[in-house]
């Protein structure tokens, strides 16, 4: 994902601080940090050479941008992809050029689904993508266009309006497909990005309160069934009918714990300081956070299954999501700059020197060690490295 490459982006031990900028909330704020932090001492590509080579790869991509799939996968690229394009210092010419490269690909990925049918909206991860409009009008600082309101993201809106909710107050991960005829009502980890974050961004939009705060509301009440009380990392699943979770035991999924990471600092960051919610949000991120940092390898990388060291080899994406937004975090204030900023860029440096090479197909840069698409189960679904997915 461009943005987790572009922002966590310096070398480890090597750590100077800037403290001058912390605290910054202008876009360019974290690459500025950064940059005053290690100048040009890092090994490996430069942040801007790595979010170039990963556009360059979709850029070149089959099926092209804007034939792509309505789904979580592209939904996770292309909001990064405009997050990524919001950090861009428009001073600069290389930069400049590559905010213009990643907002054509988000406007291509709208303008795509403009020309086609949208799939039924019937479980939360067909909702994220409807951000991509949104975040379209937010780069090319306007309002989202009419047109696209009403086909892409209306009706991402209302499913997250009416939608049933179960006994806990969320939505069945699986909502109404075909999916949920052969797994029990349930609530997934993954949905605190994927409905929680675009209802608090969507009700944002449309000045729905309601809507923010049922989807700012959704972090505590997954933290009730799936947070262990001693370790204070979560499960992946909670079988709402079983009253149990899944997997059970000691085996804590790293992508789900840093979708959890990422929904509460872009809640945090979205939700005004008065909303009643933020005081439940903020121990949660910072319980979290020093449970993951007590996992962290002596190389900055965590295992698939976060809590055992050598289990599954080091996973990337949830590496660098957890990076990525403990640099964020750092930044707003939500997190104290010891120790996580130093565990961030000590993240960034293994990847940047060890999981960034040039694609085997096609052009542009390719990223190891990304585990596939992962479902709740035994121990050992979550060691299972099945595809590189453009969205981590």
């Amino acid at each position: 994902n461009a943005e987790y490459m572009g922002v966590a982006t310096q070398p480890w031990p090597e750590v100077k601080t800037a403290t001058a900028l912390r605290g910054r909330t202008d876009p360019e704020g974290n690459i500025a940090l950064l940059d005053a932090a290690l100048g040009d001492s890092a090994g490996g590509p430069s942040p801007a050479s790595v979010i170039s080579g990963i556009l360059e790869r979709l850029e070149s991509a089959k099926p092209s941008i804007n034939k792509m799939a309505w789904n979580w996968e592209e939904a996770v690229l292309f909001h990064a992809a405009a997050h990524a394009a919001k950090l861009m210092n428009t001073d600069d010419e290389m930069q400049g050029t590559i905010r213009s490269r990643l907002t054509a690909a988000v406007e291509q990925y709208q303008n795509g689904w403009m020309k086609r049918q949208l799939p039924s909206i019937n479980r939360g991860d067909m909702c994220p993508s409807s951000l991509a409009a949104v975040d379209l009008a937010q780069l090319l600082n306007t309002t989202v266009d009419a047109a696209a309101f009403k086909k892409l993201v209306q009706p991402v809106a209302d499913y997250l309006l009416n939608a049933p909710r179960n006994r806990l107050g969320a939505l069945d991960h699986l909502g109404s497909s075909w999916f949920r005829a052969v797994f029990p009502e349930s609530i997934w980890l993954d949905s605190l990005l994927m409905t929680g974050v675009t209802a608090v961004r969507l009700g944002s939009l449309l000045g729905d309160a309601d809507l923010v705060t049922w989807g700012a509301g959704q972090p505590n009440i997954y933290a009730k069934v799936l947070e262990d009380a001693d370790d204070h990392l979560y499960r992946h699943c909670w079988m709402v009918g079983f009253k149990r979770a899944l997997p059970d035991g000691d085996t804590y999924w790293l992508r789900g714990n840093a979708w959890v990471v990422w929904a509460l600092t872009e809640m945090l960051e979205l939700l005004p300081a008065e909303h009643h919610h933020r005081p439940e949000l903020l121990p949660l991120l910072s319980r979290l956070s020093a449970a993951l940092l007590r996992h962290q390898g002596p190389n900055g990388m965590w295992d698939s299954v976060l809590n055992l060291r050598q289990y599954a080899g080091d996973e990337t994406s949830g590496t660098a999501i957890i990076a990525a937004h403990w640099l964020k975090a750092v930044r707003l204030g939500l997190l104290p700059e010891h120790p996580y900023e130093q565990a961030a860029l000590k993240a960034w440096h293994t990847i940047q020197t060890t999981k960034i090479e040039p694609a085997a197909r096609g052009s542009g840069l390719s990223v190891r060690g990304i585990s596939g698409p992962t479902n709740p189960g035994p121990r050992v679904l979550y060691s299972l490295y099945l595809l590189f997915l453009f969205a981590c």
